[in-house]
């Protein structure tokens, strides 16, 4: 607490000099870990055949057209100004031209643009000269995402080994890549992803330089300056801070923890830091979104307290809720089943276990940096399950919790492989008082190193097999806790949320049983961009000349074939089987193909064969 210098848990060196050079120590470097993640992602992209000879990624998703048409306008507007961008002036004319979409702060749509474009220079899509010009490519945008999510990844990694060492480090990188809904959250050009980064890469700045820099302070000026802060950690923590809201609005997630633990911990220099961070992430929000320049009150208030929000639906324990009237559960249930068991077993012992029975106290009592963790990743949980609070489309809100999760992963799995491998007779340094008992020691730790190891591994890797058999629909991932995805749908959690079930396969099935220059009719419809994108993006139906159109039970007689993706929160009633059941055709129906994971149907088309049906085209 403030009036004495703040403590930080003291960590040990983890093991002996052999474990530290143990093959897969190395390995897991997060470095290393980043590199892999980054591959496996780049590679499983595509959603609707651009890159045909590469693996599959998910289906295009709702708000994805929406994120990328927006930043490539804003981009290559900002870029055929070129040297004039520096006159204020042209930021002003770009942002307030009629067309622009002010919903989302400019940040993460432009660094999706940003990756389409070099990636086109570096790995440009083959186009088919029949489909004739695009404007954008889905697939490529969706590269930033995949190369934001390993940057987070390393850091995450690299923070956790200055912290709690090496294997730390390898283990909280790990565990973030592990995380099944992170990992299909990459593969998709939206802005979580990109979000999370910049969320994440605040606090682990301010957790990793504040403690030491206030202590510094206090001991250089003791009482005679209360207000004395120093300034290098505030204004890094300031301008992150403020390229963080100018990515998404869950930057406002951050604030509240942090001035609570700064205030709690430094005392009145903590009130001085904290009003210091406000003003200056404040001033970064303001320089870099021209479009508040503008009405900076009222657009300020449009933004932050939109009169007109549109209210979405949320499908829970079998019951279909408006956003705002979630029971207050919710939050804390899906953190609880989107996150492997292991991972979570492993989160809890860093959260609350020392090193070492001789270190005393828990980690939260000691260490300020895994309090900030600790109180940053909880809020949203805590937010979100206050009454009234709209929440919605399972994790994704509160996303920005798991990488900070990650970090006590790494240092929960550190520790348990440091006390496992500390419980032997005799310690590094230690000679056994009788010298025919050497050998045995020896013996001992090997065998303790050889038991521990599996077990971290265990739990590491628990469910990572869920990686290839939900692949490419992770997003649809539940733990063992639920039973997996067959046992989350039976206590009526929601299949899939974002359309990335329909996918490549799908489509590929699509126009072998649809004749070509059909329609096809697609539920449900979340946003006026979603058909048109679809269409544009994908050239398997654009080839196949296959028309787009919203399905609505009122149109059903018009209606021949039928792509249902089975988001429950907007059920559509005729294209359910009358005991309501989502996996059985309707009468007059007939099945064509289908998506379908761990036995639950994720999306399927369908024909329909009732004499009373006319195809529109007729």
């Amino acid at each position: 607490m403030h009036g004495s210098n703040p403590t930080i848990e003291a960590v040990p060196t983890l093991g002996n000099a052999s474990i530290c050079s143990f093959w897969w120590a190395r390995l897991l470097t997060p470095g290393r870990v980043a590199l892999l993640v980054l591959l496996a992602t780049l590679f499983t992209l595509d959603p609707a055949g651009d890159r045909p000879s590469l693996p599959e990624g998910p289906g295009l998703t709702t708000d994805e057209v929406l994120n990328v048409e927006a930043g490539i306008v804003l981009w290559r507007n900002l870029c055929s100004y070129g040297w004039g961008l520096l006159d204020p002036t042209s930021w002003y004319e770009v942002y307030s031209a009629p067309g622009y979409q002010s919903d989302y702060p400019p940040l993460g749509r432009l660094i999706l643009a940003a990756g389409h474009d070099a990636m086109q220079v570096v790995w440009p899509v083959a186009t088919d000269p029949e489909l004739g010009p695009r404007p954008y490519f889905t697939v490529q945008a969706r590269a930033a995402s995949a190369i934001v999510y390993a940057l987070t990844v390393f850091l995450v990694g690299w923070f956790t080994s200055r912290w709690y060492g090496r294997l730390a480090g390898g283990f909280a990188a790990l565990a973030l890549a592990l995380m099944p809904r992170l990992f299909a959250h990459a593969h998709i050009a939206s802005i979580e992803t990109i979000v999370g980064f910049f969320f994440t890469i605040t606090v682990l700045v301010t957790a990793d330089l504040w403690p030491a820099a206030m202590a510094e302070r206090e001991a250089a000026t003791g009482k005679r300056s209360p207000w004395s802060i120093p300034w290098k950690p505030v204004v890094l923590t300031g301008c992150l801070l403020g390229l963080t809201l100018l990515t998404k609005i869950q930057a406002i997630l951050f604030p509240v923890p942090f001035s609570l633990w700064a205030i709690w911990r430094f005392g009145r220099r903590g009130v001085a830091a904290v009003a210091a961070v406000g003003a200056i992430s404040a001033l970064v929000l303001f320089i870099g979104w021209p479009w508040l320049w503008i009405d900076p009150l009222g657009h300020a208030k449009e933004y932050f307290a939109p009169a007109d929000r549109i209210h979405l639906y949320c499908w829970y324990l079998g019951q279909r809720y408006l956003d705002n009237e979630v029971p207050w559960h919710y939050p804390w249930v899906m953190f609880a089943f989107t996150v492997p068991v292991g991972l979570h077993l492993l989160g809890l012992c860093g959260a609350t276990v020392p090193w070492s029975s001789a270190a005393g106290r828990s980690p939260v009592l000691t260490d300020l940096r895994l309090q900030l963790i600790l109180a940053v990743m909880l809020f949203p949980l805590c937010l979100f399950a206050a009454p009234g609070i709209p929440v919605y489309d399972g994790e994704r809100l509160f996303l920005v919790s798991f990488p900070l999760w990650a970090v006590c992963i790494g240092r929960g799995a550190a520790c348990l492989l440091d006390r496992l491998t500390s419980h032997n007779p005799f310690r590094e340094g230690e000679a056994p008082a009788e010298p025919h008992l050497q050998t045995n020691a020896g013996f001992t730790k090997r065998l303790s190193r050889s038991f521990a190891l599996p077990v971290i591994a265990l739990l590491l890797f628990s469910e990572s097999y869920t990686f290839v058999t939900l692949h490419p629909c992770q997003l649809s991932y539940y733990s063992w806790l639920t039973g997996g995805l067959r046992g989350a749908s039976a206590m009526g959690f929601e299949r899939t949320y974002w359309a990335d079930s329909i996918t490549r396969t799908l489509e590929q099935q699509i126009v072998k049983q649809v004749p070509e220059g059909s329609s096809l009719f697609v539920a449900p419809v979340l946003h006026p961009l979603q058909l048109p994108g679809m269409a544009l993006q994908s050239p398997i139906l654009k080839k196949h000349k296959i028309q787009l159109d919203a399905y609505d039970d009122s149109i059903r007689s018009r209606v021949k074939y039928i792509l249902v993706f089975r988001r429950l929160a907007d059920p559509r009633e005729s294209l359910d089987d009358p005991a309501g059941s989502p996996e059985k055709a309707p009468p007059g129906f007939r099945q064509l193909a289908e998506v379908r994971r761990d036995g639950v149907q994720l999306a399927v088309l369908y024909e329909i064969t009732t004499e009373t049906s006319v195809p529109p085209d007729q």
